[in-house]
């Protein structure tokens, strides 16, 4: 799994690639720890290059969105991978946060 930040005044992009399985999302929970302590207004996630994300990294997606809302901030899932983005949309996960699905 491939995790790359990039900051822009206020906005925070995090591109993720490969598969995000119980190791990935641990490394994702670091991440994401990080990327919450330095308060953005706003956080876009890449899923453009994720193939797999299990248990685990929906959880620790769901904890993230909840460190960034206890700050005001907003986060978008983009270019999420049909299988995913179903699998996101059946779960309600885009009641929560936005999400786009992939092209």
């Amino acid at each position: 799994m491939n995790i790359v930040v990039t900051r822009e005044n206020q906005a925070v992009l995090i591109v993720l690639q490969g598969e995000i399985d119980e190791v990935g999302a641990e490394e994702l929970k670091r991440r994401f720890r990080d990327v919450a302590l330095s308060a953005p207004q706003r956080v876009s996630v890449d899923f453009a290059g994720v193939i797999h994300i299990g248990s685990a990294g929906i959880g620790k997606l769901l904890v993230f969105y909840k460190d960034l809302a206890l700050h005001g901030t907003s986060m978008s899932l983009t270019r999420v991978p049909a299988p995913i983005f179903h699998l996101f949309r059946e779960m309600k996960l885009d009641s929560i946060f936005s999400i786009t699905e992939g092209r």
